[in-house]
């Protein structure tokens, strides 16, 4: 006898509901489904703080939902979802606060916002004005980054990117080559921002640009930039990460970007900086 519904055993299972809007309205038309899957997990374990009273002082439901019982849940790697979160962020779906050290994040749930417009994404638009700059500083950038033979020859490259010129001439591009990469792999400003940083502080540590990086490794650059473990790190926070980084005496490093985001380097270094912002507040 086949195992399936019966008209009386349709309503027998628990669901996570996840708002259709978030599949019809154009405003989250870009949304991964990760991240819709993760927002109707989200009101799930909200209904569970409201009835156990996690409010605050503005009667303001929270929650405590880790990175890692996102991975678990939905089956994915760190790097996704720690990107999942960022995309319900960016839409005001949830808002975090810091707890601490080692310490989740208390998150808050964004209502939908039921008005049906869509606004482009800031990464192209921001890509986009870089192409007015001038083609002799933009064409110099792109020298600065154009790979060797034997970083990234023709062999290496599949149709897609033979078409969009990877491999060829620089002087045949019409942006730096870290934003014709970026086109491909950054999810958002903030990735090109850490990039853009951690190579200016490369640069002025060393006194050398970058040594060019291959397809592969640039998407796993923009994937892991803007992750420290399960955190979130932007803007100043990041800055400070690097720098602490390239005060940071290692044994056989040349400080490329690669070897920053492998390990536990990242995370390292934002344990040492939260050390010392405690130790700051304590003295």
């Amino acid at each position: 006898m086949r195992n399936v519904y019966k008209i009386h055993e349709v309503n027998k299972h628990r669901f996570y509901q996840v708002p259709k809007e978030l599949f019809s309205n154009k405003r989250y038309s870009d949304l991964s489904s990760d991240a819709k899957l993760l927002y109707g997990m989200l009101l799930d374990r909200m209904q569970l703080s409201e009835k156990n009273g996690w409010v605050n002082d503005d009667n303001e439901i929270f929650l405590i939902f880790s990175r890692q019982s996102a991975q678990d849940l939905l089956n994915i790697s760190k790097p996704t979802a720690t990107k999942v979160f960022k995309e319900l962020k960016e839409k005001e779906l949830i808002f975090e606060e810091r707890q601490g050290l080692n310490q989740p994040n208390i998150i808050y749930i964004g209502k939908i916002n039921y008005k049906k417009s869509a606004t482009k994404p800031e990464t192209n638009r921001r890509l986009k004005n870089l192409t007015s700059r001038s083609k002799e500083n933009e064409l110099q950038e792109v020298k600065n980054f154009n790979p060797n033979d034997t970083e990234l020859n023709d062999t290496e490259l599949n149709d897609t990117e033979r078409e969009k010129g990877f491999g060829q001439n620089p002087n045949e591009f019409e942006t730096p080559m870290i934003f014709i990469f970026a086109t491909d792999y950054a999810a958002n400003d903030y990735e090109i921002d850490n990039v853009q940083y951690y190579l200016q502080k490369y640069k002025s540590a060393t006194g050398k640009e970058h040594e060019p990086l291959k397809p592969s490794q640039w998407k796993k650059v923009f994937n892991e930039i803007t992750s420290a473990g399960e955190h979130e790190v932007l803007g100043k926070q990041f800055k400070r990460i690097v720098d602490q980084h390239f005060k940071t005496d290692y044994k056989n490093c040349d400080y490329n970007i690669n070897h920053f985001i492998s390990g536990q380097i990242m995370l390292n270094r934002y344990y040492e900086i939260e050390r010392d912002e405690d130790q700051d507040q304590a003295g």
